[in-house]
């Protein structure tokens, strides 16, 4: 086709629409997606002569044609209802990604409802994700890692999300990330990190440090076990094999974490923490290892006066066992 005036695309309007797509939040992808959608009227098949997105270009050119000739139509066909076009959009990448959205929609394609729209969302991820920042991928996945366990679609296109998320460069990142953040999956986000011995590094500075009382008490409790644990699919539990039934229950992994202090400064420090919740996964760690520890009656007597009535049950069951009146 030739480029006559009626067939051009307005490619200060396709920019704007293009900057305005890099400055979404990722978590407000669903609802961004399902309006882009709609308003863009996506849903044509390829090949149709129709008004494009927002009236951007006049209805002269086929979307295929238009794709191939304005490569930030990308952005808008990466939403489209038809495969082909999504497919088209997903090869047409080959550098970074430029923004935590941008990747989101990328990631998101590789739990695309069409089998070939997802082979090609992983062939573009492996060309992408590589040269995407570090910053860019850990904001993506903060909200990401929260999501992805509901996706049913995908297999083994969920490994290259694994293999960015856990670059070292991106944990470094994301540690960073569930320090400082008071809002958001920062548990989830801390729970498949510990899967990875590069978050270990960071485990004791979150332990002190994270904002969210909660991801503390995850941090500390893991460094004084010496092990994490994360769920990993399901397993039976039999209730009775003879007649065949059985409840499925979460099946659970591990792996062991070098303690970078000692149990007692770890408990000492767990001891000192404004939040009950920490204390007490501190006074837990008192009761379970209190027969190696040099300071148990030091830390026992504190948490004795505790302010919480449930750390105080923890150092009291201790008294009492010293005093010979615990019931086994």
């Amino acid at each position: 086709m030739g480029e006559g005036p009626a067939e051009l695309l307005d490619e200060k309007a396709l920019s704007a629409f293009v900057l305005g797509l890099h400055q979404l939040p990722v978590d407000a992808y669903p609802q961004a997606a399902k309006e882009i959608y709609l308003k863009g009227r996506l849903y044509h098949q390829p090949g149709r002569k129709r008004p494009h997105f927002l009236s951007l270009v006049w209805p002269t050119k086929t979307e295929s044609n238009l794709l191939r000739q304005h490569s930030l139509l990308k952005f808008f066909y990466l939403f489209h209802g038809s495969g082909y076009l999504r497919e088209a959009a997903l090869k047409a990448w080959n550098g970074p990604l430029e923004s935590p959205f941008l990747f989101a929609c990328v990631a998101y394609r590789l739990n695309d409802w069409v089998g070939e729209v997802r082979q090609t969302a992983f062939a573009c991820a492996e060309r992408t994700f590589p040269q995407t920042s570090p910053e860019i991928v850990a904001k993506a996945a903060f909200v990401l890692l929260a999501r992805v366990s509901d996706w049913q679609r995908w297999s083994e296109e969920a490994a290259i999300l694994e293999e960015t998320f856990s670059r070292p460069d991106v944990m470094e990142r994301l540690a960073s990330l569930v320090v400082t953040e008071a809002t958001g999956p920062v548990g989830k986000v801390l729970t498949f990190a510990l899967r990875h011995e590069e978050m270990d590094r960071y485990l004791l500075r979150i332990s002190q440090k994270a904002i969210q009382p909660s991801v503390r008490a995850l941090a500390l409790r893991t460094l004084i076990e010496g092990r994490t644990l994360w769920p990993e699919g399901l397993r039976k539990e039999w209730i009775d094999k003879s007649m065949g039934r059985f409840k499925l229950a979460v099946a659970y992994r591990e792996r062991p974490i070098v303690r970078p202090a000692s149990l007692d400064s770890l408990i000492a420090q767990g001891a000192a923490d404004q939040a009950a919740m920490v204390r007490r996964i501190a006074a837990d760690g008192l009761v379970r290892y209190r027969a190696s520890l040099n300071e148990v009656d030091q830390l026992t007597q504190k948490f004795a006066v505790d302010r919480s009535a449930s750390v105080q049950e923890r150092a009291n069951f201790i008294l009492k066992e010293q005093e010979g009146k615990v019931t086994r």
